[in-house]
């Protein structure tokens, strides 16, 4: 962060000065009280159980001059520069829309309904093959994560990775226009967060205002193989160029001679008519399309294909998105961040290619599915009985017990148990898993499976 002064604020912001206008430049974006450190600006948030504005005095006493304010009669110390604002995530916003003006490093932003941050990482260490690569931290991908991405970002760096989430209308508009994208992957189109967008039509649409920042004629990447993005109308004239698992004609970025070694792929890229060898150590076939989509990239900007196959070799995941776990001779799929219908059957594959004695899916509510969500859990049942994936199923959750209900009635070769009380979820794993099993948990980050996991691990 450089030359972001409180004159650079005001004038971003439209602000008002209250205190003392001090001579220093911000330094980074404090969102979070119990982070707080010399030399960074307080963005105070007015949330739904904490008002952030509370937290002033003690940003103060961390070392804090500079913050934002909503409130006009918000108690000042001394010698500290409060800037008001109608919005403190608008006026965040604000300036890191200004701030983008000066920054000359092309952007590749990404978003999607499943995957953006595995997408992300593998774009990054891709490009990173011979490129210096600054990337959204962690999963800070929201309206207020993806301004504070842009304004911390390393200026040193050749290309910056930005990964892009939405979860009602307008948002992406709004954060497209800070990012202004030279670059835009969009790698599917699912249902998450269908409760506020009514169908995936309207997620599409509002997924492809990613492009609304950007330039005419800038690339754009879209998944071939998604019926909501193969062939959808933009609204304005970009150079899309379509990725996909397979040849489909419609896409010169696919993959061929595809197998899975210990469920982690094996195969060929065929990248704008080069070919290079890929060998993948992170579980599931649906990572083949997000290695297609980081080679493909990675090209866009010069990198040898080689050189960045082999630097997607040392992507190992997640912790608790697909993160394996050896316990006791017990393997744990631990992909308990967060659910979807998609993301869900990607997982129950992952846990039908291992080698096991037997095979536990540990499942548990998915949320924010809308009017839909009790049709959505028993297609995942459907799922598990036509790919004959579970030898014992485990749900908890009241939506989840529609996964039970329907396999109970529709596929008994495989036990399913319902659970309504985590802990007796908890003590039933602890003494049922064996030696030479495999446990997949899966459900959305609400539900808190990772709980479960450490207990039965004794990380706890």
């Amino acid at each position: 962060m450089k030359n972001v002064n409180i004159d650079f604020i005001l004038k971003a912001t439209a602000g008002k000065l209250k205190g003392k206008k001090n001579d220093i430049e911000v330094q980074s974006i404090c969102l979070d009280s119990r982070q707080a450190k010399e030399g960074a600006l307080f963005v105070p948030i007015v949330g739904e159980k904490v008002d952030a504005h509370d937290f002033i005095k003690k940003v103060y006493e961390s070392g804090i001059r500079v913050s934002l304010s909503e409130k006009e009669d918000i108690e000042v110390p001394e010698d500290m520069s409060i800037i008001l604002v109608k919005n403190s995530v608008k006026a965040l916003q604000d300036i890191a829309k200004a701030y983008r003006e000066s920054i000359n490093i092309p952007i590749v932003a990404i978003t999607g309904s499943v995957g953006k941050t595995t997408t992300k990482e593998m774009i990054s260490l891709a490009l990173s093959a011979q490129k210096k690569v600054y990337k959204t931290p962690a999963n800070q991908n929201s309206q207020v994560g993806v301004p504070k991405t842009i304004l911390e970002s390393d200026l040193s760096a050749d290309v910056i990775v930005i990964e892009m989430g939405i979860s009602e209308f307008g948002e992406m508009h709004r954060i497209s226009e800070i990012v202004k994208a030279n670059v835009a992957v969009v790698n599917n189109i699912g249902v998450a967060h269908i409760q506020n967008f009514g169908s995936r039509e309207s997620i599409r649409d509002e997924k492809l205002h990613i492009i609304d920042g950007m330039k005419e004629g800038a690339k754009l990447f879209l998944n071939a193989e998604d019926d909501m993005l193969a062939g959808a109308k933009l609204s304005k004239n970009m150079d899309v160029e379509y990725f996909a698992m397979s040849d489909t004609g419609l896409s010169k970025n696919y993959a061929s001679h595809i197998k899975l070694v210990d469920s982690c792929p094996k195969f060929t890229a065929h990248i704008g008519g080069e070919e290079v060898a890929v060998e993948l150590n992170t579980q599931g076939m649906h990572q083949v399309l997000n290695a297609v989509i980081a080679l493909t990239v990675a090209k866009l900007y010069g990198v040898d294909l080689k050189s960045a196959s082999k630097k997607l070799s040392e992507f190992r995941g997640f912790k608790h998105r697909q993160e394996i776990i050896k316990y006791k001779d017990i393997t744990i799929i631990d992909d308990s961040y967060n659910a979807s219908p998609d993301s869900m059957r990607a997982a129950l594959l992952i846990l039908k290619d291992m080698k096991a004695k037997r095979k536990i899916a540990v499942l548990a509510d998915m949320r924010e599915l809308g009017e839909d969500e009790v049709n959505l859990h028993r297609q995942v049942a459907e799922f598990i009985k036509e790919n004959a994936c579970v030898d014992l199923l485990l749900t908890y959750g009241e939506l989840a017990k529609n996964i039970h209900d329907y396999v109970r009635e529709h596929f008994s070769v495989c036990k399913a148990l319902h659970f309504d009380d985590k802990a007796e979820l908890n003590t039933f794993l602890k003494k049922t898993v064996a030696a030479e099993d495999v446990v997949l948990f899966k459900g959305s980050n609400s539900m808190k499976l990772f709980d479960s996991v450490d207990y039965i691990t004794d990380r706890k």
